[in-house]
Parts: C-alpha cells; structure tokens; sequence
C-alpha cells in the first residue's frame, strides 16, 4: 500500500514539474482586454489553466515593463590650460559636468562670448539655458542636460579663448 501511494506522490510531482517547465501558452489579447496605456513601472500578470488527467494547475507568468532609454554623464574637467576633454559627443537628454580641476574659479557657457545665446534653449541668465550663470569655485562643479540635437561651442566666460564643443545626436 505504501508502494502505491509512493507511486501516485511521485507520478504527480512529476507531471506538476513538466507543467511547470513547459512554456505557456499565450494568446494575444483582444481589444476589449488591452489596457489602454501602460506606464514603464507596471508588469503585466497572465493566468493560465493547464488541465491533465490529474487535474488542474493555474499558471501565471509576468511580462517585465519595458526599459527605459538610461542617459548618460560625461564629465569635462576645467584644468589650468583649458577644457579636457574639450570636444565630447553625447546623446540627447544626456547630461555634462563642468567640474573645476584649475584652482582658479571658472564659468561655463554657450558660445558666443558675452552673450550666451548660441544654445536654443531659453533659460539661464544672458537669454540661453546653457550658462553657469556663476563662477564655479575650484573643486565644485555644474552640470547640463542637453535636449537640443547639434553642435554646441561653449567657453570660459571668464576666460572666453578657452572653450570646446559639445556634440549632440
């Protein structure tokens, strides 16, 4: 009798093992099912019934949300003899750090000198977003998103023969 029973356990544990390894079976949604906007933070859970000759098992399997794009950081260091690097390219929506290495204050900003308005975006306090607006003191730094695709010349505002380019794509 104990055989019988032993028999039955393991039989069971096995078929429930395969049904677990099997992969689901999916079905797209209909129209009336499909939610009508997912935010990137939220899963998608799917039931499904598996039947066989021993009974009936639920199975659920959950979708990840999509990634998301990552910005990046590109760090430009302010050295006694300029910018370093002083031409970098990034992607759209990444962001560059102004950090101060010199030992001497500086001011990033767009191009062109004194005006600052080479770069589209409004903001800042000379008419462009992409301006300091300030000395960056020595070992402190600032940082830029840039969202406008294009070629962006900037300067030391202090010292506007030392500059760079950043390039966006």
């Amino acid at each position: 009798m104990n055989k019988i029973i032993v028999a039955i356990v393991a039989i069971v544990a096995l078929v429930l093992i395969g049904i677990a390894l099997m992969p689901p079976k999916t079905t797209a949604p209909t129209p009336a099912d499909a939610p009508a906007f997912q935010t990137p933070t939220q899963t998608q859970t799917q039931t499904q019934t598996e039947s066989s000759s021993l009974g009936t098992v639920e199975v659920e399997t959950t979708t990840p949300p999509p990634a998301l794009p990552v910005s990046q950081s590109v760090t430009i260091s302010y050295i006694p003899n300029g910018f370093s690097p002083s031409v970098v390219n990034i992607k759209k929506g990444d962001t560059v750090v102004f950090k101060n290495d010199s030992g001497k204050p500086f001011w990033p900003a767009t191009d062109p000198h004194p005006a600052h308005t080479g770069y589209p975006e409004k903001g800042g306090c000379r008419g462009s977003a992409f301006d300091a607006c300030k000395r960056i003191e020595s070992g402190e730094s600032w940082s830029f998103t840039f969202n406008e695709i294009g070629a962006w010349r900037y300067h030391d505002h202090m010292s506007a023969s030392q500059g760079g380019v950043i390039m966006v794509e």
